[in-house]
């Protein structure tokens, strides 16, 4: 699974809190188990990385007009791609 972020307005942490309070009501007004596998993904990667921590070390994480994805392989191995050449782990 992809998913594109949008940083033009806001850092990496707001993009994913966004993302998942969006999947979250989704999920919430119709039960959908890829929607319930997403919130549990994004609540992994909120409560498991310093997106601090990772926006201050990656500057293109800190907001911009960037193509950046989050990537998540086989609901296990998760990471930010930016610009399709680089890739950041997440845990």
């Amino acid at each position: 699974m992809k998913i594109p972020l949008n940083l033009k307005k806001h850092c990496i942490k707001t993009e994913i809190k966004k993302i998942y309070e969006k999947t979250l009501s989704q999920c919430l007004r119709q039960h959908d188990d890829k929607d319930e596998i997403l919130v549990q993904i994004l609540k992994e990667i909120l409560e498991n990385n310093d997106l601090i921590f990772l926006r201050g070390k990656y500057p293109e994480l800190s907001g911009g007009d960037i193509d950046i994805s989050l990537v998540i392989k086989n609901n296990q191995e998760k990471y930010f791609e930016i610009d399709s050449t680089r890739s950041i782990v997440l845990k």
